[in-house]
């Protein structure tokens, strides 16, 4: 009898508390092994690294590949509300009975050993290959289908075509593919991460900066060299406008794996009908455009598809928690996951380029990101800070806070438990005036939890 949802979820907590994050491929390969490499046996992939932009960039992926008639796998994490939103397709999250049926099939599956030792991530990452190598054999290629005809470029790389798909010795018989395309977030870092066994049509590194220097390095050169690990030999890259060290050693790694890189500038402005307002998401948005147009166009026998002509069918992609906006009790509310220094700055070039002033600004942080940079940068702009040690012993408590000496107000604010509570706190802000809601993506799952975390954005103004 299959598992209950609830039950699945209590065994991958055992998993994760035991063993929390780890960087290292050895026993997952191991893993993969017990279950005949499903990662061998995918659909066409878009590996996708970098420190923020990264959950954007395949949303945007995603809802372009999809808007122009492909099957479109993702993904991603952390998830917000449930488990089931790390792996989606066209319909959206996996329902909780399949979640379930392939948690089952991987947690039994595994040989003594390798479940002593494998992490939650690891799991999560089988259960996410498994679902989207089922009945992908031999892949017509999804172009095609649309009356396409042609190779896709090779953008200067040597060796197999895109959408070549090596067969497996399982899979005799051809099925019809359930996926057209998939499309993979790294959890952490890129040459260490589980998902970095895949061998991907293209990689993508979105904005990279300072980011669990605990695990990847205390300088941008050494996180860099993290991420350009997902780059493979003769596989096109393409990249966000880098710092300059970031740039170097992407370009070096590139240069080293006869890989094509393109660096992809932000667009200069979004166009009006976006969903997701960010000034950051500029960036995230050409970079998947030009992912996109490589796979449409650049060889003689292929033209670009009529609904490319324009940007406006990214328009709807988004991601809650990324600048969203919502209108409640006569104040403004902005939510975004600028869990680290660097996303931080993002979200303040937004709000200044849409003209936010003094907004009270209500944070979590976890221990692990730099508590004083993070909280020092609304010195001087923000009318007040709230502070919520969501999550005792992992979080910055108050006392931290208090410790730092703001020149703003401060308070400590218990995490209120439903949306009513929510609006009795922004009572305490005059009315018109602005909230904003940032810090770690868990605090902000917290917030979602009773706010809403499918509600979708609504305009600045």
């Amino acid at each position: 009898m299959q598992s209950t949802f609830e039950s699945v979820l209590s065994r991958l907590s055992q998993f994760k508390h035991r063993r929390g994050i780890r960087y290292d491929l050895t026993d997952f390969l191991a893993a993969c092994a017990c279950f005949d490499h499903p990662e061998r046996r995918l659909p066409p992939v878009i590996h996708v690294a970098g420190t923020n932009g990264k959950g954007s960039t395949v949303a945007y992926l995603a809802t372009g590949l999809r808007a122009l008639g492909l099957r479109v796998g993702t993904y991603t994490s952390p998830h917000m509300q449930s488990y089931c939103e790390r792996l989606s397709d066209n319909d959206g999250p996996i329902s909780e009975a399949d979640f379930c049926a392939l948690a089952d099939h991987v947690m039994t599956g595994l040989s003594p050993d390798l479940a002593e030792k494998i992490t939650e991530f690891e799991i999560l990452t089988l259960m996410a290959f498994l679902h989207f190598a089922v009945g992908s054999k031999v892949l017509a290629s999804p172009f095609k289908e649309r009356g396409i005809e042609g190779d896709l470029p090779e953008m200067g790389s040597k060796g197999r075509q895109p959408f070549e798909q090596k067969t497996s010795s399982l899979d005799e018989v051809e099925r019809t593919p359930s996926f057209d395309i998939v499309i993979i977030e790294t959890g952490l870092g890129g040459r260490l991460d589980a998902t970095n066994v895949v061998t991907p049509i293209a990689s993508v590194i979105t904005p990279i900066g300072l980011d669990h220097q605990d695990i990847l390095g205390d300088t941008l050169a050494k996180i860099a060299a993290e991420k350009a690990g997902i780059i493979k030999h003769g596989v096109p890259v393409f990249t966000a406008i880098q710092d300059s060290l970031a740039q170097s050693v992407l370009s070096a790694t590139a240069l080293s794996h006869n890989a094509f890189l393109k660096t992809v500038p932000p667009w200069d402005k979004l166009p009006e009908s976006f969903v997701m307002r960010g000034d950051y998401q500029r960036q995230n948005a050409a970079l998947a455009y030009a992912v996109m147009s490589w796979l449409f166009e650049g060889a003689d026998s292929m033209m670009m598809p009529q609904e490319m002509l324009d940007h406006d069918f990214l328009a709807p992609a988004m991601v809650w928690g990324r600048f969203t906006v919502l209108h409640m009790a006569g104040r403004r509310v902005i939510i975004d996951g600028a869990h680290n220094a660097h996303g931080l700055r993002g979200l303040q070039d937004s709000l200044r380029a849409h003209g936010v002033d003094s907004p009270t600004v209500w944070m979590g942080i976890l221990k692990n990101r730099p508590l004083a940079d993070m909280l020092t940068s609304w010195e001087g702009w923000a009318s007040a800070l709230w502070y919520s040690d969501f999550a005792p012993g992992t979080s910055h408590g108050f006392a931290d806070v208090q410790a730092l000496g703001l020149s703003l107000p401060c308070k400590d604010v218990a995490m209120p438990e439903t949306k009513v509570a929510f609006e009795a706190m922004l009572s305490e802000i005059p009315e018109g005036g602005d909230l904003v809601i940032t810090g770690s993506l868990y605090f902000l799952a917290g917030v979602g939890g009773w706010l809403g975390s499918q509600t979708k954005s609504e305009p600045l103004i």
